[in-house]
């Protein structure tokens, strides 16, 4: 167990990855590329400065020092876990060395443990270790840990398939003949909110033709909240105006509400860092 001083860096609350707990907590910036598989890599050079308290000047130095030992060490494949990448800095566009959290935890395993934060990572990397071994073993633990996260997807979706369903019923129920144009209406609603019809939405998601049946199992939680928002806002509306609608009308009135629905929606997104339709992670540096 680490001294005190060495485990302020846990907090539960906090539901970032650690080496952005790590470089925030030392007061530094740490330059990030998401790939749109979802992946995050972060810059190694600040990494390790910030890490091992370098009170160097060069800010890539300390990472230069240390690779350079790690090079004469031939069993520890550094380059293998590497991505040379090129991201904005205050000094303009460079292309650095780039690792994801499984590199920065396998070169802090290689730095002094002179300093106090890199051996509270090492403490941390070894509890979560004793954590991940008692999940292995527990199928049960592991097991509720992923159906956990399936359920809450799920959940969102009956509910949805609910509100569709009365939605569905509405649009028949108040059109002049009917037989409501649900594809145009439908078309209209997307067009909207992600920006294409459902064909060319099912392309960019690449989808087989029995999952784009399944259309909407296969887009992010807060594009179905965003679809159940529209279409119940859109059913309410139909039924306020107490007679009954054209096709044209309809679909104005669902994308109406689509259009004063999406902003919401795409501004959750933004401030999430993910793409809207698919729930991933975009590929975007920062510092």
């Amino acid at each position: 167990m680490p001294p005190k001083s060495e485990l302020w860096i846990f907090d539960d609350q906090d539901t970032r990855p650690l080496p952005e707990i790590v470089i925030d907590k030392l007061g530094g910036q740490m330059a990030h590329i998401d790939t749109p598989e979802g992946q995050r890599y972060y810059s190694v050079r600040e990494w390790v400065y910030y890490v091992s308290t370098s009170k160097s000047k060069n800010l890539s130095g300390p990472w230069s020092d240390l690779k350079q030992a790690i090079l004469k060490h031939p069993e520890f494949k550094v380059s293998e876990i590497l991505r040379v990448l090129e991201t904005e800095t205050p000094g303009g566009k460079q292309s650095m060395d780039f690792t994801d959290a499984y590199g920065l935890y396998a070169i802090t395993q290689r730095m002094s443990d002179r300093s106090g934060m890199a051996r509270a990572v090492k403490q941390y990397l070894v509890n979560a270790g004793v954590l991940v071994d008692e999940i292995r073993r527990d199928e049960d633990a592991a097991a509720g840990l992923i159906e956990d996260l399936k359920s809450r997807h799920k959940r969102v979706r009956e509910q949805g398939k609910k509100k569709r369903i009365n939605f569905v019923l509405t649009a028949q129920e108040t059109h002049v003949t009917g037989r409501p144009n649900y594809a145009a209406i439908t078309n209209a609603e997307y067009q909207v909110l992600f920006g294409a019809a459902k064909d060319e939405l099912v392309k960019t998601l690449g989808l087989t033709t029995s999952q784009a049946n399944r259309f909407r199992d296969h887009i992010s939680t807060l594009a179905l909240q965003a679809i159940d928002a529209a279409e119940t806002a859109g059913a309410i509306k139909m039924q306020q105006l107490g007679r009954k609608l054209t096709t044209p009308e309809q679909i104005e009135i669902v994308r109406h509400c689509a259009h004063l629905v999406a902003p919401g929606f795409w501004a959750l997104a933004d401030y999430l860092n993910v793409d809207l339709l698919s729930g991933k992670p975009r590929l975007e540096s920062g510092l």
